[in-house]
């Protein structure tokens, strides 16, 4: 998953799907749809919790 940014916005792209922007819920918090619905939570150590249409995901920085 790569995290980018485009002036004000953020965007969010995952191998084989097509990028997506994220939209803000809070200032940690997105939302994005993508193969389903999905939040986006980035965590103060780099993580990032996502709860993909119900399922817990963590994803670590490279």
């Amino acid at each position: 998953m790569d995290v980018t940014r485009e002036g004000e916005r953020l965007m969010v792209e995952v191998s084989g799907l097509v990028r997506t922007e994220l939209r803000p819920m809070s200032r940690t918090r997105f939302f994005a749809r993508m193969k389903g619905e999905v939040e986006l939570d980035f965590l103060a150590n780099g993580e990032i919790a996502l709860d993909w249409a119900g399922h817990d995901v963590i994803a670590r920085p490279v």
